[in-house]
């Protein structure tokens, strides 16, 4: 079951901190990390510079954009607000907030090696085709992995790549589909298990769970 509370998950309270506090704190913690731009939507912006800039004596925030109906869309405003002269870009999810220091330095190492690269994790569950909801066939979960982020490119891979999907008015569901789709090669990390997005009600007991281990 989705979450169907009026605030938004990024907001939603998790042991005495915002989802989206938490998150940006994950970022704020790395010295690889120099800057921070938050892309939110519209009626939450007011609500993001006042909780986590105004209130916070110490923030790599730089900006807050106005996000778009899209995650494509959003990434590319974020994107747009960031300074000409800036070399690499990390994309992180704000309902993502258990992500460590230890996957977001992996991922930006490696990007600066390949140019381009994604936190993910292995595949456990035996995986299988289905047509009109009968089994059809099998897939080698060996070559299959689930998506994380965040993600980290090269300033001028990123954008050349969001560039043509914008010119081609193609959609996809994360920035690594961009860039392999005009011909980069995107290098996968380890990921972890334990950064999960927060989607339903089950991901929130399953968060503060996360938290109570790592706090014991």
């Amino acid at each position: 079951m989705r979450m169907g509370s009026s605030v938004k998950k990024q907001f939603i309270s998790l042991l005495g901190m915002t989802v989206l506090e938490r998150t940006i704190l994950a970022l704020e913690r790395s010295p690889l990390v120099e800057g921070i731009v938050l892309s939110a939507p519209e009626e939450s912006v007011k609500d993001c510079i006042r909780g986590l800039c105004e209130n916070r004596t110490e923030s790599k925030i730089t900006e807050v954009v106005t996000g778009g109906s899209t995650r494509q869309e959003s990434v590319y405003n974020g994107v747009a607000a960031l300074p000409g002269d800036v070399e690499y870009i990390l994309v992180h999810d704000g309902a993502r907030p258990f992500v460590t220091t230890e996957i977001i330095e992996r991922v930006i190492l490696q990007s600066f090696a390949s140019g381009a690269a994604v936190a993910a994790v292995k595949v456990r569950d035996t995986l299988k085709e289905t047509c009109n909801g009968i089994i059809s066939g099998s897939i080698n979960r060996d070559d299959v992995v689930r998506i994380q982020t965040p993600q980290c490119f090269r300033a001028d891979l990123l954008k050349d790549a969001m560039a043509h999907a914008m010119k081609d008015d193609h959609l996809a569901d994360d920035e690594s589909s961009l860039v392999s789709r005009v011909g980069t090669d995107v290098t996968v990390v380890e990921g972890s298990e334990t950064n999960i997005k927060l989607t339903t009600r089950e991901d929130l007991l399953l968060g503060e769970a996360i938290l109570s281990l790592r706090s014991g």
